[in-house]
């Protein structure tokens, strides 16, 4: 009877490992439960990086637009802007899904406030990424104004266990102007050399509604001010 016993727990014991292993070892979900996205399992590989690759540290309820034209709605969402990708928890799994780059065309938060992002695919951040970046959309028209977070992360001077390197902030501003993307310095001179045939206008307007083209709200005022010419 013992010995029953022992084979009937050694099998349980075998049974329960594999079914682990399978969970595991699966990170390939091409359609899941409730929504219609496809990706892999995600694992911190940041663990030895002091920081957060989150352009967002908590989840936050949005909807991803993919280009197959669909929108999956009413999802908990991160974007890791070290890679640049878009990381989704998936409740019915239980798991986090890092989602397949180039599904995605838009990703809107709704909360804490409205931030809308747009994948470019011919945009790269300095680590030379592939598959392009998800930049935060400022403003769109025909000329459109867009800001691209990323991270850098660089060695640690003095090593701190289990730390050997630390996340840095940046932030790149770009705009669109016929599908040609150009890096945008936030001053008044940028705008002037960029439509010299609108030098006068674009001054006018800046002193009768007193901006500040340092700050991005008041230079994305100029863009939604040109697209209206």
């Amino acid at each position: 009877m013992r010995y029953i016993l022992h084979i009937i727990l050694f099998l349980n014991i075998n049974q329960l490992i594999i079914s682990q292993n399978v969970v595991r070892s699966s990170d390939e979900y091409p359609e899941h439960k409730y929504y219609d996205l496809s990706g892999k399992v995600y694992f911190n590989p940041y663990i030895q990086i002091r920081g957060s690759a989150f352009l967002l540290q908590d989840w936050h309820e949005g909807d991803i637009k993919l280009k197959s034209g669909e929108t999956i709605r009413d999802v908990k969402i991160k974007i890791d802007i070290y890679q640049h990708q878009v990381i989704v928890y998936q409740e019915y799994l239980n798991r986090i899904i890092k989602i397949h780059k180039n599904d995605v065309n838009r990703v809107v938060f709704s909360e804490p406030r409205k931030k809308e992002f747009i994948k470019i695919d011919d945009l790269n951040a300095r680590s030379k990424l592939l598959g392009g970046c998800f930049v935060e959309v400022l403003t769109e028209g025909n000329i459109s104004f867009y800001k691209l977070y990323y991270k850098e992360a660089l060695q640690i001077s003095e090593l701190e266990t289990p730390f050997i390197m630390e996340f840095y902030d940046n932030a790149d501003y770009y705009i669109s102007d016929q599908w040609k993307y150009s890096k945008v310095r936030l001053c008044k001179s940028f705008l002037k050399h960029k439509y010299p045939d609108k030098k006068s206008l674009i001054k006018q307007y800046i002193r009768e509604q007193k901006l500040k083209l340092k700050k991005e709200e008041d230079f994305a005022s100029v863009i939604k001010y040109l697209n209206t010419l």
